[in-house]
């Protein structure tokens, strides 16, 4: 019978991998066992939910791949007791209504793994401890397994399984998509003075052009010739540029042409230093150079506007690498044990700005108190603008809530002491504060909502105030 169980289980596995619709899987796995036998199953699963809990994250702290996400005191205060709710709430056996709720909740427990970083083989090796610990308490007093018991392990593995596959579904969605973000902030970062690299890069292409003129002019070893393709921008563009400007592939492969055309006029020159040859030459490089440079300074142009990161109005950091640089705030203070504060900040009355002095002066507005956070927030902090009225300030490397807080209301005091200059006149504003401090842990929304919270409290308490989300 344990051959044909095994057999059976496979089976299953197999059909359920066979639907795409997520929810048609989860309705099937529920015919696996009768009603009656999902309430049993369901009340020995409730009764020793805590057991169960106790077991897995027993099985996690012990494992050293797991200590950079999870410590004793958390699993003791805050994720046992959610393991518990999860497990519960996976047996319940709500029917086919419940079917579309049960996919969205793994979806929601895969994209938090996914924004925590915690591995795959994590999870998945939780889920076999699972198996185990309800394979044992089936069949503990049991000198067989009877009919009803295999039943009830096929029921209960097949629904670990696929709790498994919709969780690492949205895991790998969530996670590719976080990649992409970063990829894009390490694009920002590495081209975030762009104004420099352009002035380098233009630099080095007119040292090139200078070393080359001068050896035709002033050396009749033709070996010394050098080509641009060797050169300190013919590196830099062909390992560093064209990633940079991968978007804009037919000016690459021009660039790359044209450089390539440069190279074989100067292995001609090489071969014939007369003066003709290199006369005759010479106007054909100056102008393959000048479209070189031209396409350069329009590819920093285009990157700056497309992949620049920042807010079109303010010129401050965009929501866009919000979730990318709290992530990696998280990772920083974890490892360095340096806590970190994050500062909602929403202009009061913003919409009466805008309907009594028009837009423009809203914009102006914006504009200032923008300029105002950057100046006054430390060389190290991040200042965004995330929507509307409203910015975001990460304190790095705060020690403390009062500190934190100390900080939220300088701001708050300058901002209301600012006379802020548009078209219809001066204009005074106040500003509502949230603050929050990173208590450790490394879901970073999380901290989103709360801060927003402590935001909403200022509001509804008078504004122009800081409040605190404890």
């Amino acid at each position: 019978m344990q051959q044909l169980g095994f057999g059976v289980y496979f089976l299953i596995v197999r059909i359920l991998s066979m639907s795409n619709k997520k929810s048609d899987q989860w309705e099937f796995i529920l015919t696996l066992a009768s009603p009656a036998l999902r309430r049993q199953i369901n009340q020995v699963i409730n009764d020793n939910a805590k057991h169960l809990a106790d077991a897995f994250y027993a099985e996690m702290l012990s494992r050293s791949d797991s200590k950079l996400f999870l410590t004793n005191e958390e699993v003791k205060n805050r994720l046992n007791s959610s393991m518990q709710m999860w497990i519960k709430e996976l047996f319940s056996g709500n029917g086919v209504s419940g079917s579309e709720d049960f996919v969205l909740t793994q979806k929601k427990v895969g994209d938090v793994h996914a924004r925590i970083n915690l591995p795959v083989h994590l999870v998945l090796r939780g889920a076999a401890i699972l198996k185990t610990e309800i394979h044992d308490l089936f069949v503990a007093d049991q000198e067989r397994l009877n009919k009803e018991v295999v039943t009830a392990l096929y029921y209960s593995f097949a629904l670990i399984d696929y709790a498994m596959e919709v969780m690492s579904e949205a895991y790998s969605y969530s996670h590719d998509r976080k990649m992409k973000a970063e990829e894009s902030y390490r694009l920002f970062a590495a081209i975030s003075n762009s104004d420099t690299e352009r002035e380098k890069q233009s630099k080095a292409l007119l040292d090139w052009e200078n070393t080359l003129l001068y050896t035709l002019t002033m050396d009749d070893n033709s070996a010394n010739l050098p080509l641009i393709m060797d050169s300190d921008f013919g590196l830099w563009f062909n390992h560093k540029g064209y990633h940079m400007f991968e978007s804009e592939q037919k000016a690459i492969k021009l660039v790359r042409k044209t450089m390539q055309e440069i190279d074989s006029i100067i292995n001609t020159i090489k071969a014939d230093l007369t003066k003709n040859i290199i006369k005759e030459n010479i106007k054909t490089i100056r102008k393959k150079i000048r479209l070189i440079s031209l396409n350069i300074e329009d590819f920093f142009n285009k990157q700056s506007k497309l992949e620049s990161g920042r807010d079109d109005l303010t010129r401050l950091l965009s929501r866009k690498f919000l979730p990318v640089i709290i992530n990696k705030e998280i990772s920083y203070s974890i490892k360095n044990k340096k806590p970190f504060a994050v500062l909602a900040i929403d202009i009061d009355y913003f919409k009466d700005i805008n309907d009594q002095h028009g837009h423009e002066a809203g914009d102006m507005v914006l504009n200032q108190l923008g300029l105002l956070l950057s100046q006054n927030a430390r060389a190290g902090d991040y200042v965004f603008r995330v929507g509307g009225e409203e910015f975001f300030i990460i304190l790095v490397d705060i020690k403390n809530l009062d500190n934190a807080v100390r900080v939220a209301n300088l701001f708050r005091e300058r901002i209301a002491k600012e006379p802020f200059i548009t078209t219809k006149g001066t204009l005074h504003i106040t500003c509502s504060i949230g603050v929050i401090m990173h208590d450790g842990h490394p879901d970073y929304i999380r901290i989103l909502n709360e801060v927003d919270e402590a935001l909403y409290d200022a509001k509804n308490r008078g504004r122009n105030q800081v409040v605190v989300k404890f």
